[in-house]
């Protein structure tokens, strides 16, 4: 009797397909994870996407849509240097796709970052699937491995973090260019591993770029002592050391900007306690702490964020995985006990040592770890381990090996699409845009309209904690004196830290004494609150005027009547030696009249009758021009961020720009009148832009037209 599936079994086995079909699977995979997002518009991918990432973006749209370069960002924090804030992927070759949709359509640049947020999966998919075929496994095993990263815990989870996902992107090109350089040198080996590297920098989240780096040099010393190949280790150096000239452009000035930011003292709190241990359970049970209901706190009673305990990425996957372990023939075992490390890295906290030896750690390191960001290396390292096994197991049943692949999609899209931690109610249409707030288009209408009465607009801040008006500042056009961003200058959290409350760990300070000068000294015109009017007690200050703004949404916005111009003249002026002297010196003076510079400056006695006037000629974020007239010879302060690359010319002849007022700069101007203009334009980032178009001519010219021999190096 012919067993009734016999017929199916056959067909599967006269299937004749493409060579490349699990390429289209890998391309449709993500797309269907994110179906009610991207295709039917009616949910979204919640949180840091809309709240962080989109704001980025909107300064390069807006930018580019006037014909301009984002250099500066002039919306938060009073400005600061954007070009060398990381996270905005500037130089990022994937995130333009993103900003030229923006351009076409600003108001729905959070769809445009959501497709990225896929496609980044598909390339994740890809890499994985070409490291598997590298490492000899089936196009079916290779498949299965690839599905798994792809749909497996990381990505899953993680879709929020635009700049993480697009780093993990490229781990598996990075794990690919050493196992290539392991068999034997070539240019365009090299090249794959330098240019994947300086990929995950630019991607724009250093924690993950710390996980790729880490674990590929992992692989290049195990694979080096176990083919005594000591060229290898060498060369992945050496590709480490390309990669930074690659990402240059981005490398220095990130750095730079880092030092002089909240980011350079996170060493000072950053302790990783680690995930708790039992968190490992979802690798097998999803659910098992409740992370698909994380809100409703009778069932989720865990302390850590729920979307770093969802370790699920097939059932299948994590018993391979496991028996990796034990697998002694090929380099199963290799990976396996790299997701072990990682492990190690995600819940080692209460393991002995593990804080001494993080505690030993460069500074540069400490400031920049996540340890949560191992579950990216955890979930390539597990997927690659049980990919691996599964070629063993089916090497002569290669369809069964792409069955278990298939099912496996179908397994991780049933469990993982539609869950809290990867999609959110209501489209992108219902968020803050360039066109509307709170949902309402009348409303930023009119917020923008008091806003930019003046040229340039007067700067709004906060009563409380309110990413919707600072961190999403740049969207709105409404600019902050407030921010939130891990970039955040400690120039101005210093100025900040006279009339708020400063919490080191924190990158917003809302505003607590309403009645202090430095507000108004730093074109603060306006207060906004999310809710009802705070008692008048709170607004004694006579300066502060309740508007009546035309909105269903409890929204409270107070007028400052004393605000001042961005940019002014001051007759008195009183030197210091350096920020933390100027820190120290400011609370003591009146800002409306005085001015704290870090240079030595000589003003006849003051007089501020005769200080003189300016006029604002043209405003952009990186060029102003300015007509001043000093009665006397004067200090013109501009309330605009400091940071080095800005750069003064008085009537056309340069002059230098000095630390002002702690925050701030400025530059004394002769008597009479004068035009000066203030650009921002560092001479720094011709030369790093320089060092890196130069490093990939030379990588392109070396790859594509040296001799393509392999050279095999090993002891």
């Amino acid at each position: 009797m012919r067993w009734p599936g016999s017929n199916c079994v056959r067909f599967w086995r006269s299937l004749e397909v493409p060579r490349w079909w699990p390429v289209p699977i890998l391309a449709v995979q993500p797309v269907i994870l994110f179906w009610t997002t991207l295709l039917s518009k009616t949910t979204h991918i919640p949180w840091d996407l809309a709240g962080f990432h989109v704001p980025l973006a909107g300064v390069v749209v807006e930018a580019l849509r006037s014909g301009r370069f984002p250099l500066w960002e002039p919306y938060t924090y009073a400005g600061y240097p954007f070009h060398a804030d990381l996270q905005a992927q500037l130089f990022y070759p994937p995130a333009w796709l993103g900003f030229a949709f923006g351009v076409v359509r600003d108001d729905a640049i959070l769809y445009w970052l959501e497709w990225l947020v896929a496609l980044h999966l598909v390339l994740a998919g890809i890499g994985a699937y070409l490291l598997l075929r590298r490492l000899e496994c089936g196009r079916g095993a290779a498949l299965f491995g690839a599905t798994a990263f792809q749909l497996g815990c990381f990505f899953v989870s993680q879709p929020q973090h635009l700049g993480a996902i697009s780093a993990a992107a490229w781990m598996p090109f990075a794990w690919l260019g050493v196992v290539q350089l392991a068999d034997g040198f070539t240019p365009k080996r090299f090249a794959v591993l330098a240019i994947a590297l300086a990929m995950t920098f630019l991607a724009g989240f250093a924690s993950v770029t710390l996980i790729s780096y880490g674990t590929t040099a992992y692989l290049a010393a195990v694979l080096a002592i176990r083919q005594r190949n000591w060229w290898l280790p060498v060369t992945v150096f050496a590709a480490f050391g390309v990669a930074a000239g690659l990402s240059a452009v981005q490398l220095m000035p990130s750095l730079e900007l880092s030092s002089q930011s909240a980011a350079s003292n996170r060493w000072l709190w950053n302790e990783p306690g680690g995930l708790p241990v039992r968190a490992l359970a979802s690798a097998i049970w999803p659910n098992r702490l409740h992370v698909f209901t994380p809100f409703d706190h009778s069932l989720f009673k865990e302390t850590a964020n729920f979307t770093f305990l969802y370790f699920y990425s097939g059932q299948l996957t994590v018993w391979l995985a496991l028996a990796a372990l034990f697998v002694r023939k090929g380099p199963a075992r290799l990976f396996s006990w790299l997701a072990v490390l990682c492990a190690l890295v995600l819940f080692g906290g209460p393991l002995p040592g593990y804080l001494e030896i993080f505690h030993h750690l460069p500074k540069v390191v400490r400031n920049t770890a996540y340890t949560e960001s191992a579950l990216a290396g955890f979930s390539l390292a597990m997927a690659v381990a049980a990919a691996m096994v599964l070629q063993q197991l089916t090497q002569h049943r290669p369809r069964w090996a792409a069955a278990m692949a298939l099912a496996t999609g179908v397994e991780l899209l049933l469990v993982a699409s539609n869950r809290p931690m990867n999609t959110g109610e209501g489209g992108w249409k219902r968020h803050d845009s360039t066109r509307q707030v709170m949902r309402d288009p009348r409303l930023l209408a009119a917020l923008r309209s008091m806003v930019h009465e003046t040229e340039p607009p007067l700067r709004t801040d906060t009563m409380e904690y309110s990413p919707r008006f600072t961190s999403s500042a740049p969207l709105l056009r409404l600019p902050s004196a407030n921010g939130d961003n891990p970039f955040a200058p400690l120039r101005m959290l210093a100025y900040r830290g006279i009339f708020t409350k400063v919490v080191p760990w924190e990158r917003q300070y809302p505003i607590q004494d309403f009645a202090s000068p430095f507000i108004d000294a730093a074109s603060v015109g306006f207060l906004i609150r999310e809710g009802p009017p705070l008692d008048a007690g709170r607004l004694s200050a006579a300066r502060w005027q309740r508007i009546e703004i035309p909105s269903e949404r409890p929204l409270t916005v107070y007028r400052n009547l004393a605000a001042l111009p961005r940019y002014r003249l001051v007759t008195e002026v009183r030197s210091a030696a350096n920020v933390e002297e100027a820190r120290r010196l400011l609370p003591t003076v009146d800002p409306r009249t005085t001015a704290i510079v870090e240079h030595p400056v000589t003003l006849p006695s003051p007089n501020p009758e005769t200080a003189g006037r300016v006029a604002v000629l043209s405003y952009l974020p990186e060029r102003v021009e300015l007509r001043v007239e000093a009665g006397e010879p004067s200090f013109l302060l501009a309330a605009e961020g400091y940071a080095p690359g800005w750069r003064a010319a008085i009537d056309g002849v340069p002059h230098p720009v000095y630390p002002a007022n702690v925050a701030f700069m400025g530059l004394p101007v002769p008597v009479g009148t004068h035009l000066v203009t203030l650009e921002y334009s560092p001479k720094s980032l011709t030369w790093w832009a320089a060092v890196s178009a130069l490093s990939w001519s030379g990588l392109t010219i070396w790859a594509l037209f040296l001799p393509r021999k392999i050279t095999t190096r090993k002891g």
